[in-house]
């Protein structure tokens, strides 16, 4: 979970109010059964999905599978080094201006920087860095946006309505479908795969445990989503992904007061870096 999780159940919550809480439920529940198949096949063929439809296949729908990753690394990237600089120029704001253009330089500066460190992380440092600095970042995310959003002090009643009475409400199909989907990755359930490979030798571990692991993942996903849509529900965002940031940093500085709003972008800080190095 991170930053696509942040965005879509952000700016669905925001346009659709508590009426879509058990779509994150739902979205979540479905990346449980798809990424506990294609691990269960790996656990039982020894290969991974790729590796499988390369050997049933042929290399003709690898080689679309590699347009499509490609453009979506390229993109998701991009949009995410623009967040990962924007998200710490919020936290530490850097006063110097870029060139002659009033904008503040902070952005591009430490944009570059986290991607540089993303880069660093998951080339020289292996899996294990990966994995330890993954699960920092992850915990840092998860913690202090549970702590932001039960401290707005919602309607409960309207979040548990939400939660158990499916609905959508009128012209809100498109962001429910989409909020199912982005909820909990979308290509990268394909990394789970290779990371079963790095733990212990993946036949020694079990279906239990693969099982265990994923719902405690996903559990966690449903549960961050949800109280990212708390916290969204009622901030316009109109525009740009940043200005969603930024509307629920301000909505929390002006209910709680500036430490839960520094709590919430630290928060945010955490699930676009570890997104940043989850595409590299």
């Amino acid at each position: 979970m991170g930053a696509g999780d942040l965005a879509t159940a952000g700016f669905a919550a925001s346009k659709l109010g508590y009426a879509i809480l058990w779509a994150i439920v739902v979205g979540a529940a479905v990346k449980f059964m798809l990424t506990e198949g294609l691990a269960r096949w790996q656990l039982a063929t020894g290969a991974t999905l790729i590796e499988g439809v390369r050997h049933r296949l042929g290399p003709i729908p690898i080689a679309l599978f590699l347009l499509y990753l490609v453009a979506w690394c390229y993109f998701v990237g991009v949009a995410l080094v623009k967040a990962s600089g924007v998200a710490t120029q919020a936290l530490l704001p850097l006063p110097f201006e870029l060139g002659t253009s009033s904008e503040s330089a902070g952005p591009l500066v430490y944009g570059a920087a986290c991607s540089i460190l993303g880069l660093a992380v998951a080339w020289l440092g292996g899996f294990r860095w990966f994995e330890r600095v993954m699960g920092v970042c992850i915990a840092v995310m998860f913690l202090t946006t549970i702590i932001s959003a039960i401290a707005v002090r919602p309607d409960w009643s309207a979040v548990a309505t939400g939660l158990l009475v499916p609905r959508i409400p009128e012209g809100g199909t498109n962001w429910t479908i989409a909020l199912m989907g982005g909820v909990g990755g979308t290509v990268t359930v394909l990394a789970y795969g290779y990371w079963i490979r790095q733990v212990d030798g993946e036949r020694e571990r079990g279906i239990g445990l693969m099982r265990l692991d994923l719902a405690v993942g996903y559990v966690a996903t449903a549960v961050f989503g949800i109280a990212v849509a708390i916290l969204a529900v009622g901030v316009p965002t109109e525009g740009a992904g940043v200005r969603l940031i930024t509307g629920l940093a301000d909505r929390l500085g002006e209910a709680i007061g500036p430490g839960l709003r520094a709590l919430f972008l630290v928060g945010v800080w955490a699930a676009i870096v570890s997104s940043l190095i989850g595409v590299w």
